[in-house]
Parts: structure tokens; C-alpha cells; sequence
């Protein structure tokens, strides 16, 4: 029997990373300038979430991060904390986008959506590298 959960599941999206991957193939035939930015978006992002005791990070997944609030009896607190977040992911794209490093290149758009409700926490193993992955669903 699976445990139930109540929680916030969110993502935060760049959702033009086709258009940035497509423009750097195109202008420098590597990706390799939009791959160090993406990491060091995703690094960052997931370093600064990490700071939070109750906020999982569960997978990412092409262009998004998904993330995962268990509620215990204060939703404003998991909510205040979301939106921090993702107003953290926006200023983060921002500085991105502007370093000189990137800026004729990268131009990160970010966006983001929540639900919130039960869950149930799932964990699966991929069978050719036997790495286990926590996902939600719900």
C-alpha cells in the first residue's frame, strides 16, 4: 500500500530552450555554450531550493525542474515558499541572460505552474544503470 501525501508539486520551465538550443546549434555548430548555461541555471536553482528542509527535488526533465512540497499543516508557509522559488528561477534567467558569456546567445524564458492536492510518492529504477528516481503522482 502506497502512502498518501498532500503537497504542492511544481515545475519551473524554460520554455524556449528548442529556439536557444536550435540558434546555438546553428550559429556555432556545438551546444556546448547553452549546455554550460543550462547547467549552471539548474545547478543554482536546485542549490538554492535545497535550502528549504521540506522542498524535494524530484527530476528534470528536458527544459523542466519539478519540485515537490509535502504539506503538513501550514500551506501558506509551502506556498510562500514556492513562490519564492520561482521568483528566485526568474531572477536567475535574468542574470543568465546578461552575462556577457551568454548574452548574444541565451535569452531564458522561464515559466512555471503548481498543483496541489494528494500524491503519492513513486520510485522506479531504470533497469541498465539500476539508478533508483522519486517521482510523484497524483
Amino acid at each position: 500500500m502506497s502512502k498518501i501525501f498532500n503537497g504542492i508539486h511544481f515545475y519551473i520551465n524554460i520554455n524556449n530552450l528548442n529556439s536557444v538550443v536550435r540558434k546555438d546549434e546553428n550559429s556555432h555548430e556545438n551546444l556546448s555554450r547553452t549546455f554550460h548555461a543550462l547547467d549552471a541555471f539548474t545547478y543554482t536553482l536546485e542549490k538554492f531550493a535545497g535550502e528549504f528542509d521540506d522542498i524535494n527535488i524530484e527530476k528534470f526533465t528536458t527544459s523542466r525542474l519539478h519540485f515537490y512540497i509535502p504539506i503538513q499543516n501550514n500551506s501558506e508557509t509551502a506556498t510562500a515558499e514556492m513562490l519564492e522559488i520561482i521568483a528566485f528561477s526568474q531572477e536567475l534567467s535574468s542574470y543568465i541572460n546578461k552575462h556577457s558569456k551568454y548574452q548574444s546567445l541565451v535569452n531564458f524564458q522561464i515559466g512555471s505552474g503548481a498543483d496541489l492536492g494528494k500524491h503519492t510518492e513513486f520510485t522506479f529504477t531504470d533497469k541498465d544503470s539500476e539508478i533508483s528516481e522519486m517521482t510523484t503522482i497524483g
